[in-house]
């Protein structure tokens, strides 16, 4: 497990499940007690995203952005690509 900072909360971030073990579910973020979990049998790309996609709901509960899932669902994808071919290694967050 690691420690992850968003906008001065610390979350755990559990990348040790497996999809069957959380339930089917990639990823999941309980922002109550600030723990992400990302699923460790998918591809790297689908973790990356899964991961961002968590951080994305963190920065929405926190800021009160009211994001509708949808947006999330598109900042997460545009923010993937961009990051991505851009030379970022977002899996070394994980």
């Amino acid at each position: 497990m690691k420690l992850l900072k968003i906008l001065g909360y610390i979350y755990t971030l559990d990348a040790s499940k497996s999809i069957d073990d959380m339930g089917g579910n990639v990823g999941f973020c309980d922002l109550d007690k600030k723990l992400m979990r990302v699923a460790n049998d998918v591809d790297k790309d689908v973790r990356n995203s899964t991961l961002l996609h968590e951080i994305i709901e963190a920065i929405n509960y926190h800021l009160e952005l009211n994001l509708e899932h949808h947006k999330i669902m598109a900042l997460e994808v545009g923010l993937h690509q961009t990051l991505t071919d851009n030379g970022v290694d977002l899996g070394l967050l994980l």
